[in-house]
């Protein structure tokens, strides 16, 4: 049985952009996913401004379908659009970014292994073993990035509560291109007030409108619901298929590290509970684990309290900011009607709420300045 440094559990962006990281650091690694690529994920594909640069290089034009520079905000009926000079945006379908970003992994050194379920897995005194659908395999430490029901999260955490997890459906319509044009261009359609603590989104592809609705798991009842309404609207009856996932938001305090374990991307907890976005959070915790790792394994130190380092270093890039977006969420979403309205008076809140997405502006920043203007705000509205 071969001897890797590190196998990391599950090819999304936080797994692929692990395994590609640590292959570049000169470490021997495995990337194992269930499934065998290209596979469909659901998901609305925007990859912000902010996950862009995280990757260090450029994504293809074959497989940015669209760039969005603008958002039309609709609730209960009435329309609210901002337009920005800059991109905002870039839609993926995730069956070929994930692809791509897998092939980036294997191009830099990483052996990668599809079709391939880890069942279980247990510690040695030196070393993971994990049981597969194919077999054992063995590694100095692993990175679990298998999503909100990994398998190597039970050797870190409990499992997620409900008050930290959110419900999604979505459905993929195929569409012709210069409809898609006219109807959206180059923007991001987002639904809000059918929904208590939760919102729509229609993500604009090249031939493909990915249409979905979320909300947080106990407000989550009527999200199908929500969705087949939202379809209807935009004229789509019949002919669709709904798909369902979790997403696991952070703002929370969890363990993402154990003996010889890290955890990244949405297995760790960390999708923004203002907005639901995670490739930006999986990306860059995938990276973070590969440094905290190689320096671990250099000083030959897999020990929890050793990679408790991890932790600390994700906290300090993004953990204490999803805290601030977590508490954004409970104010905003408690009654959105007065958000969208103070938005639709005045330009300002869109536009630096827009610079979170760019990553120029923090949610601690962003609530601190809108906080003392809100009252002003609500004057300016209803004069």
């Amino acid at each position: 049985m071969a001897m890797y440094d590190v196998i990391v559990v599950g090819a999304g962006p936080g797994g692929s952009s692990a395994a590609r990281a640590c292959a570049k650091k000169g470490l021997t690694v495995l990337l194992i996913d269930q499934a065998e690529f290209p596979r469909y994920k659901l998901c609305g594909g925007g990859v912000t401004e902010a996950a862009r640069r995280l990757l260090g290089f450029n994504i293809p034009k074959e497989i940015a379908e669209r760039e969005a520079r603008g958002m039309r905000f609709i609730h209960e009926n009435v329309s609210l659009e901002f337009k920005s000079s800059r991109r905002v945006v870039t839609m993926v379908m995730r069956d070929a970014f994930d692809n791509f970003l897998a092939e980036k992994a294997v191009d830099a050194g990483a052996e990668f292994a599809q079709g391939e379920r880890v069942l279980g897995m247990k510690k040695g005194s030196n070393c993971v073993e994990l049981a597969t659908s194919k077999g054992m395999r063995k590694a100095r430490c692993a990175i679990g990035a298998d999503g909100i029901t990994s398998v190597l999260a039970s050797s870190v955490r409990p499992p997620f509560h409900r008050d930290e997890i959110g419900a999604t459906v979505g459905a993929e319509i195929p569409a012709k291109e210069k409809e898609i044009d006219r109807e959206f261009g180059d923007m991001v359609e987002i639904e809000t007030g059918m929904l208590g603590f939760g919102y729509g989104w229609i993500f604009p592809k090249r031939r493909t409108l990915s249409f979905g609705y979320g909300a947080y798991l106990d407000n989550s009842a009527g999200v199908r619901g929500a969705l087949i309404g939202y379809l209807g609207r935009h004229g789509f009856r019949s002919g669709y298929k709904i798909t369902g996932h979790m997403i696991p938001f952070g703002g929370t305090m969890k363990r993402c590290w154990g003996n010889r374990i890290l955890l990244a991307g949405d297995a760790a907890g960390f999708a923004d509970p203002f907005h639901g976005e995670g490739i930006r959070y999986a990306i860059r915790s995938g990276q973070i684990a590969s440094e905290v790792l190689a320096t671990a394994l250099e000083d030959s130190d897999l020990s929890e309290k050793s990679l408790a380092h991890y932790g600390a270093r994700c906290y300090d890039e993004f953990g204490r900011e999803l805290k601030w977006a977590r508490r954004l969420a409970r104010v905003v979403y408690r009654d959105f009607g007065l958000f969208f309205h103070l938005a639709k008076k005045n330009p300002s809140v869109l536009e630096n709420y827009c610079k979170t997405i760019f990553g120029e502006l923090g949610y601690k920043e962003f609530f601190l300045w809108s906080a003392p203007r809100f009252p002003m705000f609500a004057l300016k509205s209803v004069v």
